[in-house]
């Protein structure tokens, strides 16, 4: 006879543990136990039978070998060496033994996250994956206003990592993507062939929310300043560049100089470089005097036309076509001079400017000590509801949008509804990746033709609309329009061309008796299948309505708004 199991002892009852479990067996308090899991990168598990474990089914979950994991961690006896400390110094401020809580602080105990960003992200490619959301926290942390719990010297810290991130973006000129939305600036920069996308917050005051918790924040801004240092370093180290970045010609504050009074230094002899000369985007940064190694030819580049087949000369072609569009927005405003009015925002624009190949300044640049009424200038940035009352005739006026949509089109964009006091054409995202079916906006379909060699961006909203929404509209070209004088104003009539064979055209139906029939056979066809694949059947179906009421939404709106 076989040994006799006890319930709990065996199966998926032994792979889990509920939190507390988790805490007793580390030993640790529920806010050490936070920290170290958002370190270490252990989230909660959802068991697939949480009946199964007899604890509850409302209760948080953790795999048993991740504990195991943990308790091998140096951290934690680092953070139990911290809760002695803590004792230590209450005792000796209770007691007013005030040299010794002095002495005390002086041997804070201390911990360093290299091991751990080394052991998440064993290379560099691992942690350009993981880039997104870092530098989203950081970015948002470097707008924050010093309140109770956020440090000033993590504020600064902020600042400065997400600044030469930047920096390198402008080095290597590989801004891609950019879109203003009512969250903040969505940029995407590509980086060692990895994608990376990041939202920055609009330049005001962040006011602190009653219902985050910032103490749960500020422990992934520890990681994340880490993180970001590691990778900004690599990054920095491999286009010979000297980290942290160094302007030419300057040298570092002194560190008993406060932050205000090196900017007097630096406004007076123009010798000391602070933080603010960094995040304005504007200066060059010394190289290093290290040999750089050249980048590795793919595997496709070294063969011949001839040699490839079918897919992989497609893949080819399409990565030059790629190729050339990147050269092209590199030196989009290679030729090109911006001035920033006071009222625009400059570092979204300096990015996008100087990462194109453009140059630009502003009152008050530290780089360009240029007059507004200098020659040079090629454009003019303003985002002013009427138009300047003294303009130059050398250079045009343009409105912020100009620059974004420049940039996400890849080409100089007429600046015809960019000048000050237009109503601005609407800004598309380009993060939208439309699909066969989907509903495209006349101004989208537009650029698509024009990036295709087949349209002009001249043309008029009305006219984009009219193209886009005539196969939308049944009969609407024959109807008559009143004129605004009362009369009847005859539209032009477009001459329609035969059909070919397989030729269909959206919203019209040729033969609505064959559509009756095709549904009646649909509908027998569904009966006949199981009730498992019935329920898929119309699931899908059921997808495919929601997909096209979406749509024809969309059309209607864009009629009501005159499109």
């Amino acid at each position: 006879m076989g040994r006799i199991v006890k319930k709990g002892d065996k199966g998926i009852a032994t792979q889990y543990v509920t939190r507390n479990q988790a805490i007793r067996r580390l030993q640790v308090t529920l806010s050490d136990f936070r920290k170290i899991c958002i370190l270490k990168g252990i989230y909660p598990r959802e068991p697939k039978k949480k009946k199964h474990l007899k604890k509850g089914v409302s209760k948080t979950y953790y795999h048993i070998k991740d504990v195991q994991y943990l308790s091998h961690e140096p951290i934690i006896d680092k953070f139990r060496e911290f809760r002695v400390y803590l004792r230590r110094v209450r005792r000796a401020i209770g007691r007013k033994d005030y040299y010794t809580a002095h002495q005390l602080k002086l041997r804070k105990p201390t911990y360093k996250l290299d091991l751990v960003i080394r052991e998440r992200y064993p290379t560099l490619q691992d942690a350009l994956r993981d880039l997104d959301d870092a530098l989203s926290t950081i970015a948002l942390f470097s707008t924050m206003a010093q309140i109770a719990g956020v440090q000033s010297s993590v504020i600064h810290a902020c600042t400065r990592l997400l600044a030469e991130f930047q920096l390198y973006v402008i080095q290597t000129q590989s801004l891609r993507k950019v879109f203003l939305s009512i969250k903040g600036i969505y940029f995407q920069c590509d980086v060692m062939g990895e994608p990376v996308t990041w939202i920055s917050p609009h330049e005001f005051t962040t006011r602190r929310p009653a219902d985050v918790d910032f103490k749960l924040m500020l422990t992934f801004v520890e990681f994340y300043i880490n993180l970001i240092g590691f990778v900004n370093f690599h990054l920095f180290q491999k286009l010979n560049l000297t980290y942290p970045p160094k302007i030419p010609g300057r040298i570092e504050a002194p560190p008993h100089l406060h932050i205000h009074r090196a900017q007097n230094y630096q406004f007076e002899s123009g010798r000391y470089e602070t933080l603010d000369m960094l995040t304005s985007l504007n200066h060059s940064i010394e190289t290093a005097g290290m040999d750089v190694e050249g980048g590795e030819e793919g595997d496709l580049d070294l063969l011949s036309e001839d040699e490839l087949s079918g897919d992989e000369l497609e893949l080819r072609q399409s990565q030059k076509k790629e190729e050339k569009m990147v050269l092209a927005q590199q030196e989009l405003f290679k030729d090109c001079f911006f001035f920033l009015e006071r009222e625009v925002s400059k570092s979204p624009l300096v990015l996008c400017i100087r990462s194109c190949g453009g140059s630009v300044t502003w009152e008050g640049d530290t780089r360009h000590s240029l007059d507004v009424s200098d020659e040079s200038v090629t454009h003019h940035v303003t985002d002013r509801g009427s138009p300047l009352s003294h303009r130059y005739l050398l250079r045009e006026y343009v409105q912020p949008q100009w620059v974004f949509d420049c940039v996400n089109c890849r080409r100089c964009l007429s600046l015809s509804g960019y000048r000050p006091g237009d109503t601005l054409p609407p800004h598309l995202s380009p993060f939208m990746q439309e699909k066969e079916g989907d509903y495209i906006p006349p101004e989208r379909l537009a650029i698509i033709q024009l990036e295709r060699g087949e349209g002009d961006l001249e043309k008029s909203d009305s006219e984009f609309s009219e193209e886009k929404m005539e196969s939308g509209s049944e009969g609407e070209g024959d109807r008559p329009a009143i004129a605004p004088e009362g009369g009847v104003k005859k539209r032009k009539v477009k001459r329609k061309r035969p059909l070919g064979i397989g030729r269909v055209i959206h919203g019209q139906v040729d033969n609505p008796e064959k559509l009756d029939d095709s549904l009646e056979e649909d509908k027998l066809r569904a009966m006949l299948l199981t009730k498992k694949k019935r329920k898929l059947y119309e699931k899908l179906r059921g997808r495919d309505k929601r997909r096209s009421n979406k749509i024809n939404k969309l059309r209607e709106r864009r009629k009501q708004i005159g499109g």
